[in-house]
This record gives structure tokens, sequence and C-alpha cells, in this order.
């Protein structure tokens, strides 16, 4: 991919501090649950964490772990004015129909959550942009159930449910179309809501995520992914369409953003059954293009560690052989 300009590498997520080290019970005498994997969590800790930040974007602060006032009014204030909700049938075209070759763009492959990888990118001091693969119906998805997607998760770590909640009583906005017209009952349409400098002001942690000292702004786009058992159903060739379709149009709205340091996933390879070589297939031939070659300084594919043949995948496609 990209010849030299690939450079793709297996990044280790941070060490992770739970919400009570000293504690063998959650708040509520539940213990942390663990999955089949290493990953443990506390349902009521994230349900409680979701009230919670609820609450800071109503108050305009929070108190971070050195007992200091954080406040994040303006920042919340600015990022819910900022965002925008753009219609499936309006064409989004670039800000520049010339190509890229502005970086040595370089990609890397993380085991970890979109947060996480957003944390490590804020070191850059570009401007970074997340894909939120979200649900078309519902703003923040389930995650006032406490549940594990990244939808959740993102919402858990950052301020981002106030900025998509504004919108669900918008007929022409991504709920309600998904949610009044039979065509998207089953897979979502391609409208989606792209929120400037969200403050994420949360450390990814599935026990308890704990405030950060100081937050950091990240661009979030949150599009509903094509659910494959759906739309492979119907007329030959419209799931791969539909997806690149979708991939495309997030890439141009990041670039016509001044995004420089993506964030990116395993776009609908979850629930949605997506096969992952396809959907890394399709990143690679729209980075390889010259509409969007040399336009991001860096890009990180953050893999759900949950999905390992999504992981799998996107190594075998984008050639992320060699682990460091």
């Amino acid at each position: 991919l990209l010849g030299a300009k690939m450079m793709t590498k297996v990044l280790s997520p941070p060490s992770v501090t739970s919400c009570n080290d000293n504690e063998k019970t959650t708040e509520g005498g539940e213990r942390p649950r663990h999955t089949q994997t290493h990953v443990t969590f506390s349902r009521p800790c994230l349900i409680q964490v979701a009230h919670e930040n609820c609450a800071i974007a109503k108050q305009g602060y929070y108190v971070n772990g050195k007992k200091c006032e954080v406040e994040v009014k303006e920042a919340l204030s600015l990022a819910m004015q900022s965002s925008k909700a753009y219609h499936y049938a309006k064409p989004i075209s670039p800000l520049s129909k010339e190509g890229g070759l502005y970086y040595r763009t370089k990609f890397h492959i993380y085991k970890g959550s979109s947060i996480e990888a957003a944390s490590l990118l804020v070191q850059n001091g570009g401007h970074i942009g997340v894909l939120n693969s979200a649900s078309g119906k519902t703003p923040g998805g389930k995650w006032f159930k406490g549940t594990l997607s990244q939808e959740d998760v993102i919402c858990r770590a950052s301020l981002l449910f106030p900025c998509l909640e504004q919108f669900l009583t918008d007929s022409n906005s991504m709920y309600g179309v998904n949610v009044s017209n039979d065509e998207f009952l089953y897979s979502s349409s391609s409208c989606c809501i792209y929120s400037p400098y969200v403050p994420i002001i949360r450390q990814d942690d599935n026990v308890k995520p704990r405030l950060l000292d100081k937050f950091f702004l990240a661009d979030i786009l949150s599009m509903p992914a094509p659910n494959a058992f759906v739309l492979a159903r119907k007329k030959n060739g419209m799931l791969e369409e539909e997806m690149i379709f979708r991939l495309r149009r997030a890439l141009t709205l990041f670039a016509n953003h001044g995004c420089t340091d993506l964030v990116l996933c395993a776009f609908g390879c979850g629930i949605h059954g997506n096969n992952p070589q396809m959907v890394a297939s399709f990143w690679e031939q729209l980075f390889s293009s010259s509409e969007f070659e040399g336009k991001f300084q860096t890009v990180v594919f953050a893999i759900n560690p949950l999905r390992p043949g999504n992981y799998t995948a996107f190594k075998q496609v984008l050639h992320g052989a060699e682990c460091s």
C-alpha cells in the first residue's frame, strides 16, 4: 500500500488504572465481569459513568483526580454548535479535487479502542479525527446500558452524546431519516453527523473510566455501517458499493475539516457482519487513490481486541506483519 509511504506498525495499548485497585467488588457490590478474553468490566460502573457524563455536560465542568475543576462548558458548546448532520442524498464534495502528497502518511494497526489510539496521537500535535461506527437510530447506541460497542466507549470517554442527542428530533437528520423510513429499518442509511473538537474527558477503562487531568479534543464522525446481512441479499454488488461509498464519504469529511491524524476502524465488521478483508481492502484502495494519497499525516486502524479475526485480516491486507 502506497509503496514506500506505507509504514504499518502495531502499537501497544497504554496502561489503564481501574476505578479502585484495592477493591474486589465494584460499586453496588458486583464483581467486575470477566469475558472470554482479558477484558474485565463492570456494567453498573459503566452505567454510572454515562449519567456522570450527562451531569458534567450540564454543569460545564468536572473535578479531576487532583481535585481540580476542569472547565468544559465553552469547549462543549463549540462542539455542539459546530456539529452538522449530513443527509444521505446530499453529495459531499472534496474542498480540493487535487490529490494530497502533503504528508508521507504513516499507517498503524492498533489492537485497542479508538479512544486509546486517539490519546496516543495527541503527542503529534495535529488535528485528530475519529470514525465512530454509530447507531443510526439512537444517539450513543446502548451506552446507558453499560455495553462495550465502539460508540459506547467513545461516549463514556467523551462529551459526544450531547452533540448527537440534539439531532434526535430533527426529521432530516440521521436519526429521523432512519427511524421513519422503512427502507432503512434493518440497515441504516449513510446519513451521518460530524462533530468537530469534541472534548475527550476520560481514560478508556472498562471498569470505570477515570477523568483526565486535562481533556483533549478530537473531531468525531458518527456514521452507521451498512448491515451485510441485509444488503448482501439485495442486488449483486450493493453491499460493496455502499461500503466504499461510506468510507470515501468519511475520508472526504475528515479532509474537508482539516484533520491531519485519523483513527479509523474495522467499520461494520462486528454485529453488522461485514467481511474484514473486504473493508480493509477498500481502505487500502482509497488511501492508494489520487484523491486521498498523502492527505493525512497518520492513520491508525483501531481494532477491537475482542475480535482477533478483524485484527488478523487488517494486518494481512494492509501488510502489517511486523509487530512491535
